[in-house]
């Protein structure tokens, strides 16, 4: 017979603001298709980043962060703030990016915290964490927040 003990669990998996050292573990283009407003087929593509936490009560959990699909020196530009971030370095213009030398390299993380309901059915919702912040790993000191 089956049985279970009543335990906490939170609705979000991942708690919003605190820093969570972390690792990138990938970074993948999905493209979506939709029609656009005059009705012709379109394609929507954004880069999906994966974090894995490293340390921690949540080392082995992971978070995931969406991004445009390019690297540009507009100050809003998530790609060219992570990858400055992990690199350590700023990027030059004409200066490419190959996300896979950015794999394996420590960074800390803060997410979010989103409750939204989900499309056709009222009163049922998703909790999710997107990241919302990548840090240099040196800003983590275990006992003093960086923030």
């Amino acid at each position: 017979m089956p049985s279970s003990t009543m335990e906490h669990e939170d609705e979000w998996k991942l708690p919003k603001d605190v820093p969570l050292p972390a690792m990138l573990a990938s970074v993948k283009e999905e493209s979506y298709p939709y029609t656009n407003k005059k009705g012709e087929p379109a394609t929507f593509t954004k880069w999906v980043w994966e974090f894995q936490i490293t340390d921690g009560d949540y080392a082995g959990l992971r978070a995931w962060g969406d991004t445009a699909p390019k690297l540009t020196n507009h100050p809003d530009n998530k790609v060219r703030q992570w990858a400055e971030t992990l690199r350590g370095s700023e990027f030059e213009l004409g200066e490419g990016l190959d996300t896979d030398d950015l794999l394996g390299l420590p960074c800390i993380i803060t997410v979010e915290n989103i409750k939204e309901e989900k499309k056709g059915s009222p009163g049922e919702f998703f909790y999710k964490t997107p990241v919302a912040d990548v840090f240099p790993i040196d800003a983590y000191q275990p006992d003093e927040p960086p923030f």
